[in-house]
């Protein structure tokens, strides 16, 4: 299986235009960028009924 790196802008723009990946793994050294992602994920992807079922953070 190919290794893809993505940036945070990359993810981002993915996003905003609905192309999600059925997985996200974030990882790295800027944490801040990370929390970015995993908010915009749980605000503008999920509805508040989904995040229980559908979201998981470790």
């Amino acid at each position: 299986m190919a290794k893809t790196s993505h940036t945070y802008q990359s993810i981002l723009r993915d996003l905003k235009a609905k192309k999600f990946a059925p997985v996200y793994v974030l990882y790295g050294e800027e944490a801040y960028f990370i929390d970015k992602v995993a908010h915009y994920i749980e605000h503008h992807v999920l509805s508040e009924g989904e995040r229980g079922f559908n979201q998981s953070v470790f």
